[in-house]
């Protein structure tokens, strides 16, 4: 069961905004969409053999309060990271969001 003790950690929730440039061009824009608290759990860490060198991969649950604006197009950063969202859990009725992520890509 969530409770709001458990929510520790400062993460910035970004998501994908659709525009157009001056020359009619789409353009997709990674904007700040809120800040929230949250409680972070990294599920497992490995690295993966791939044809071009090894890819570290990891996935990390975060659980905070519902917010409507936060879907598929939205990536969560924490830790300088940037965290694809694979799933997204409902709990308690709009009460809490549970988002099981993977690394997308790291900041410097």
């Amino acid at each position: 069961m969530a409770n709001a003790n458990d929510l520790q950690t400062q993460i910035e929730i970004w998501k994908y905004a659709n525009s157009d440039n001056a020359g009619g061009t789409p353009v997709e824009a990674l904007n700040l969409l809120n800040y929230k608290y949250a409680k972070v759990t990294v599920n497992n860490g490995s690295t993966q053999n791939v044809g071009l060198g090894n890819l570290p991969y990891t996935e990390v649950d975060f659980l905070f309060r519902y917010d409507s604006d936060i879907d598929y197009k939205c990536q969560i950063k924490y830790n300088n990271c940037m965290y694809k969202i694979n799933h997204i859990e409902i709990i308690d009725r709009n009460a809490w969001m549970k988002c099981k992520t993977v690394v997308y890509n790291e900041l410097m």
